[in-house]
């Protein structure tokens, strides 16, 4: 009633609690509506799994009203965050196929929508066309798109001013493109329509459905089937059916408790200030609360990487003694205090705050996993060729480390570090006077990168090798791209692996 809809016009499609997860082509995994809504990534979307906190059940109702019903409309909505979700809840999208005498129909967006529909997976270079959208629902929802739909209602741009659409493109809003045949050889009808407002054009130059002209052309559609009945197309290029049904978390934490939890974890570290730092401007609740809100941004980041860090110390300019010859990051890691060291001014700017934050926790999971790190200068007939960078690891027995010794060796082969006959002893050449990232500093900056490709443009720099076509011209090309495919898949099924996400009881770490 409070809606105005009538009983049984709005159902969740499930009461078990979910979260998205995001996978993009160059094999980072993000987990959160909202991050994906706003995220820059640069690279397509691959594919979107959703993680249930339970077993999810869809009601009886949905069923019994997918089944009775004379037209199935997928309505227009975010492509990877409305619909295809939907269709992750067990028998939803089989229920659709069983009721074959409906009117099915798919109506496209409108418009391409940035972190979703803005890069095509088939061609990175171009924005989606609706054969892109069809291709990622065959290839996210369970058995495909088969017995789904049969017709795509599509928006005709014939009759919008092209002053109107140049005003769009400006604001950087594109027009999902219709390529009809490619649709046609998939295997569904393509139909365009105006089906936006005459009214909101007209007054305020905005394109957008119109639902009174939307339904009268579901409404002729609906008359007019028996046109369509043994016109169906066969159904042809599409991608892969890879989606899998669901999946439920392994012991599950809700959000709500997640959040409790962080609280928790963070009213029992030490909040330190250096002596110049009065305490009016800067006190610990205010950290605390920042803190939390960093961490409760970035869903990924299980409550096991807190283990690692037994305070936050703010020091003054004044006493900043780190060398910054090499960077400009203003925090890091204590690992004989377990204290994440962040310069005073940092907390005045919140995206500073956060970047220095997210990688000094980076930091904070290889613990004092280091008993030494020096640099030789390697000269030869008196010529100064270069540098070694000697690392000398702790006895695995006496170190305090979120990695097992397996995948602290190989993280550290990953960053070019080379093994020795000691197995205690990793070394790094240099090349003259040129500088390099070391495993640390490397693990806090490729953290924060990983959550947000924007706080990280060291490493968005590295990465953007991803984004080319491949040749075989040069090798060494290949090589540094596998090096960076494998050190994103590191991240992803190690650093924050589904494991690590779920139920981890951060207060067992010593």
């Amino acid at each position: 009633d409070l809606l105005g809809a009538e009983t049984r016009a709005v159902l969740p499609c499930t009461s078990a609690p979910a979260q998205l997860r995001v996978l993009y082509a160059n094999g980072v995994q993000i987990t959160g509506e909202s991050k994906s809504s706003f995220a820059k990534r640069g690279v397509p979307v691959d594919r979107v799994d959703v993680d249930f906190h339970h077993e999810p059940e869809a009601y009886e109702e949905i069923f019994e009203d997918i089944l009775g019903a004379d037209v199935i409309i997928l309505a227009p909505g975010s492509l990877y965050t409305s619909i295809i979700p939907i269709f992750r809840v067990p028998g939803l999208a089989e229920c659709v196929r069983k009721n074959s005498r409906a009117l099915k129909i798919l109506v496209s967006n409108l418009w391409v929508q940035a972190g979703e529909t803005d890069l095509s997976i088939s061609d990175p270079e171009r924005k989606f066309h609706v054969s892109d959208m069809i291709r990622a629902y065959e290839r996210n929802i369970p058995g495909g798109t088969a017995g789904l739909f049969d017709e795509v209602l599509c928006l005709s741009l014939r009759d919008v001013p092209a002053s109107v659409l140049q005003r769009y493109a400006v604001e950087g809003k594109i027009p999902i493109y219709l390529d009809r045949d490619i649709v046609k050889k998939q295997g569904y009808t393509p139909l365009e329509c105006g089906i936006f407002s005459k009214d909101a054009l007209a007054e305020r130059g905005v394109i957008q459905h119109d639902p009174a002209i939307l339904a009268k052309a579901i409404k002729t559609l609906f008359i007019a089937k028996e046109c369509f009945a043994g016109q169906k197309l066969q159904k042809g290029d599409c991608a892969p059916r890879t989606a899998v049904a669901h999946r439920v978390s392994i012991q599950p934490l809700l959000p709500c408790l997640k959040y409790h939890k962080i609280g928790e974890i963070l009213e029992r570290l030490e909040i330190r200030y250096g002596r110049r730092t009065g305490g009016n401007d800067l006190v610990a609740d205010r950290i605390r609360t920042e803190i939390r809100e960093i961490i409760w941004r970035h869903h990924d980041i299980p409550l096991a990487h807190l283990g690692y860090i037994q305070g936050i110390r703010c020091i003054d300019l004044e006493d900043w003694r780190r060398d910054q010859r090499w960077d400009n990051v203003f925090s890091f890691f204590d690992p004989d205090e377990g204290c994440i060291i962040i310069r005073r001014d940092q907390f005045d700017v919140p995206q500073k705050l956060e970047i220095a934050f997210l990688i000094a926790l980076g930091e904070s999971l290889l613990g004092d996993y280091a008993t030494s790190k020096t640099m030789d200068s390697v000269e030869v007939n008196g010529l100064h060729l270069g540098k070694v960078y000697h690392l000398r690891l702790k006895d695995e027995k006496e170190r305090t480390c979120y990695f097992s010794e397996k995948n602290l060796r190989h993280y550290l082969e990953l960053t070019r570090m080379l093994p020795t006959g000691d197995p205690c002893h990793f070394t790094r050449l240099i090349n003259g006077d040129e500088g390099f990232t070391p495993p640390g500093l490397f693990m806090g900056l490729m953290y924060a990168w990983y959550l947000e490709n924007q706080f990280a443009s060291h490493i968005e720099y590295k990465m953007t090798v991803l984004k080319i076509r491949q040749s075989d011209l040069i090798p060494e090309q290949l090589k540094m791209l596998s090096r960076r495919q494998k050190i994103i898949s590191f991240f992803r099924d190690v650093v924050f692996s589904a494991s690590a996400r779920e139920g981890y009881d951060c207060t067992t770490v010593k």
